[in-house]
């Protein structure tokens, strides 16, 4: 893909609630980070828009919207007072990673590109956690961001289609591009070398979750499916490695299955971490409710982990079927421990070679193109 040149620099602000220079397991998060961090390498200048996890000076890239975490809808009430300082900044293009967060620069995109990124049924998302009210303000803070958008970018296909039989508006303006996987997914690392950068016994399998801690992960349920197996497949605990707000929930449920001493609670991890416990597995689990296009489950591909996951997102495109994973139909313990059973009995030869997914120069050029076009439709 050639992409075109503009007239001017592309100088882009990627706006996202996490801060870009700490660790994180959520797919938004990586997602992001790694966009900045293939942006750095590119012609584009990139300036971030997030928070401070950290105790940490401010980079000179970086507009903080506040020195901590924050609720999404804090962050964007915030998020307007440094839309504000950015009105007479060189920043030409606004690339945030919800379509609400938009919203601020609304008042200060002329001359400028305007894009969000869908990660997933996000309305379905707020609706669950924060119920109806809240999921029908969020749709029409979305739909107003739909209006101001040059580009919507969405990481799976079926959201894509779902968002468009909604808002028509969207027909001429929605992108698919799947997220781009870290190189360092693709390195090749004995299984002894990653075991021991982790202090794992050479002697156990593991089962591994990665990502955010929430209810809607449903990390309770992979708990009990482990539970189920414990007792037969000795040498296999599970590894959970994430945190969130449904961290004590599951701590609970731990102590009462009598499983301290088989599952292992990391917190957050780096990604050299995330993919070592990858390599150190027998198979990644995900039983999550919604996903659009889990980055975790890529990654895990590219290292040659094999898959236990519901059918959520475009997994199913993913998983090949008693190849490299299984997907779970029936959303209860006893069929992600029929699934755990039978991954545990693959030997070496199901673990694939690593999967590059998508060529990380053609998805740089791809995201620099959208840019591109957004700017020259306000010239």
């Amino acid at each position: 893909m050639t992409v075109q040149i503009p007239d001017a620099p592309i100088n882009v602000a990627i706006v996202a609630n996490l801060d870009f220079f700490a660790s994180s397991q959520g797919g938004i998060e990586n997602y992001a980070i790694e966009l900045v961090r293939r942006l750095n390498n590119s012609p584009v200048s990139v300036y971030c828009v997030g928070v401070l996890k950290s105790r940490r000076e401010a980079k000179p890239n970086e507009y903080i919207v506040d020195d901590k975490h924050i609720s999404n809808y804090l962050f964007l009430l915030k998020l307007f007072f440094v839309a504000l300082r950015l009105r007479k900044s060189n920043i030409n293009v606004i690339h945030a990673q919800r379509p609400d967060h938009l919203l601020p620069f609304i008042p200060v995109s002329k001359n400028r590109g305007m894009i969000c990124t869908v990660h997933g049924p996000q309305q379905m998302a707020i609706i669950k956690n924060k119920g109806k009210l809240i999921g029908m303000v969020y749709s029409f803070l979305e739909q107003i961001a739909f209006c101001f958008s040059s580009k919507v970018i969405f990481v799976d296909k079926a959201t894509a289609e779902e968002y468009i039989s909604r808002h028509r508006m969207l027909k001429n303006k929605s992108i698919v591009l799947a997220p781009v996987v870290s190189s360092i997914f693709f390195e090749k690392i004995p299984r002894k070398q990653a075991l021991s950068t982790i202090g794992l016994n050479e002697n156990r399998k593991y089962l591994c979750f990665i990502g955010r801690l929430e209810h809607e992960k449903n990390v309770d349920l992979i708990v009990r499916a482990f539970s189920l197996v414990a007792s037969e497949l000795t040498d296999l605990d599970l590894i959970i490695a994430g945190e969130g707000s449904a961290r004590n929930d599951i701590l609970k449920l731990i102590d009462e299955l009598d499983l301290k001493k088989r599952i292992i609670m990391t917190g957050m991890v780096s990604p050299e971490i995330v993919r070592n416990i990858m390599i150190s597995s027998v198979a990644l689990i995900l039983a999550s409710k919604w996903e659009g296009s889990p980055l975790v489950v890529r990654e895990a591909l590219a290292t040659g982990l094999p898959v236990i996951s519901t059918d959520v997102g475009d997994v199913s495109t993913l998983i090949n079927e008693g190849i490299n994973g299984y997907i779970v139909k029936d959303w209860d313990e006893n069929s992600f421990a029929t699934a755990i059973r039978k991954i545990y009995r693959w030997d070496e030869t199901h673990r694939r070679d690593n999967v590059r997914y998508n060529d990380e120069e053609s998805w740089v050029r791809q995201i620099i193109s959208i840019y591109d076009a957004s700017l020259r439709e306000k010239l």
